[in-house]
């Protein structure tokens, strides 16, 4: 679950022999790079996020994410919510890549993104020294 991503980018940089690394996290990924930047910051010289909040959240925010997943109703979560109404006539070809990385990932439902966006690392992320 999102609770191990951050335990399991640091074990793979382990296996690696990785001893220091810039870490960039998109979308879901964010999470995975800033818990590890968070847990481990002698291990990350830079840190990157695109797209993603990254568990940079506050009350407010999770309050307004748990409402929106709620009213879901336990339905999956359509990862094309993400994109721009108008984005597939836009950028047919993106769109065609954002189709096949959302392919190589299983369905998610409301109770793992619940799960992720609980991850919160604002605290954490205010003691961090790296460029981020």
């Amino acid at each position: 679950g999102p609770a191990a991503f951050a335990a399991d980018l640091a074990a793979l940089l382990d296996h690696l022999g990785v001893e220091r690394a810039a870490l960039v996290g998109q979308s879901m990924g964010g999470w995975t790079v800033a818990g590890c930047a968070a847990a481990r910051p002698e291990r990350v010289t830079h840190l990157a996020l695109a797209g993603t909040l990254a568990g940079l959240t506050d009350d407010e925010m999770l309050a307004a994410l748990a409402q929106f997943h709620a009213a879901g109703g336990g339905a999956r979560f359509d990862p094309h919510l993400a994109l721009a109404e108008d984005f597939p006539q836009r950028e047919p070809a993106l769109t065609l890549l954002y189709d096949q990385i959302c392919g190589l990932n299983p369905p998610v439902g409301p109770e793992f993104l619940m799960k992720l966006v609980a991850l919160r690392y604002a605290e954490q992320a205010s003691r961090l020294r790296m460029p981020v």
